[in-house]
This record gives structure tokens, C-alpha cells and sequence, in this order.
């Protein structure tokens, strides 16, 4: 999905556009060790040195997705068009809080109520 979020963070997809592309390609179930001690149960049951030549199906296994994933970032972004917001537009309102945030701060507005 490199595709969706390539566009995405050049503003070119929106947020709801990039969630459907996420929902749509399917790899299979995938798993993260995300501790050091889950890290530590994996066992490595083999070991092979592998080129692009050894796996001619993967090659075309990973085409077919990439022509897939591709299709799929073209069809959301065209469905999801205007619908939802573009990342410009999140940093902007997430800019926007924050000087919401500081405004209230620097007004005094937090010592008016006794915190």
C-alpha cells in the first residue's frame, strides 16, 4: 500500500479514501513482535539464501499485488473524492487546536479557575 500512502501524504487521497484502500488489499494474515520477550519466542526453523530467481511465483505473486494494490488506490480515490478530509487539511485543524490550546493558556483562563 505504499501507492495509497504516497498519495495520501502528498494530499492527493483523503483520510476515508486511504482507509478503505487499507480495508481492501488483502496479504494474508500478518504478525508483529512488538516486545522484546515475544521477540524472544520466535524460533527460526530455517535458513536459505534467496535471489529473485529462486521464487518465479513470488515474483509474480508480488506483481499481482502491486497491479491490485495500484487499481485499488485509483478506484477509492476517485469514490472518496472530496469525501473526507486530505492531510492538509488534518495538520491544519490539528494546528488550529493547538492554538485554541494556547490561547486559553496564555488568556489566563487556566488560573481563573482555581487549577
Amino acid at each position: 500500500m505504499n501507492a495509497a500512502m504516497r498519495r495520501f501524504s502528498q494530499s492527493g487521497m483523503t483520510d476515508k479514501a486511504l482507509y478503505a484502500c487499507l480495508q481492501k488489499v488483502q496479504y494474508g494474515n500478518q504478525y508483529t513482535a512488538k516486545t522484546e520477550w515475544m521477540c524472544g519466542q520466535i524460533e527460526v526453523i530455517e535458513e536459505k539464501k534467496i535471489n529473485a530467481g529462486t521464487f518465479p511465483e513470488m515474483e509474480t505473486y508480488m506483481q499481482e499485488k502491486y497491479e491490485e494494490a495500484r487499481n485499488v488506490v485509483q478506484e477509492e480515490t476517485v469514490r472518496y473524492l472530496r469525501n473526507g478530509l486530505y492531510l492538509s487539511e488534518i495538520i491544519e485543524a490539528e494546528r488550529a487546536k493547538e492554538n485554541v490550546f494556547e490561547g486559553f493558556l496564555k488568556g489566563g483562563a487556566y488560573d481563573r479557575y482555581g487549577v
